[in-house]
């Protein structure tokens, strides 16, 4: 069971193949074109290297790391069980900031942002140091995330 040389990873402690081949969506999956249409890279790998997935099914990270497509860390299930994890494993957004398992930055990265934003460095510059999305950076700037982090350090009151 080999993958396409088109796509490349990184294997991690945990066993994850994180993906670094193919640009992350603004959701932070991996994204690939496939048969006319974009799709998620870990939807991709089950389908060439498992199998169909089956209408109302979705593809779950056993690993819960949206980067991984470790054909072993991933598995069918519905929408249901997929929020069943997300709850039962304290991902998603319930949990703001650093509290949140799914948070790549941390409250002093955010502040590092907003404040080279504010002195006029490009988001793209930025996102590609931080490894996310130029969405992220703007987001980020007009307080749609993290809005209870201020630049000069204090939190929202």
């Amino acid at each position: 069971m080999g993958l396409s040389k088109n796509i490349a990873y990184e294997v991690d402690g945990n066993g994850c193949w994180n993906c670094t081949s193919h640009t992350i969506g603004t959701d932070g999956y991996p994204m690939k074109r496939y048969e006319g249409r974009t799709i998620h890279m870990h939807r991709y790998i089950y389908l060439t290297q498992i199998g169909p997935i089956p209408e109302g099914m979705v593809v779950r990270h056993k690993c819960d790391n949206r980067l991984c497509i470790n054909p072993e860390h991933l598995e069918l299930g519905t929408q249901a069980d997929n929020i069943h994890d997300r709850t039962i494993r304290k991902r998603g957004a319930c949990h703001k900031g650093e509290k949140n398992s799914m948070a790549k930055l941390s409250e002093e990265d955010v502040r590092k942002i907003l404040k080279r934003y504010k002195n006029g460095e490009r988001a793209y510059f930025i996102a590609r140091e931080y490894k996310v999305t130029n969405e992220c950076i703007y987001d980020i700037v007009h307080k749609k995330v993290w809005k209870h982090i201020h630049e000069e350090g204090g939190k929202a009151i």
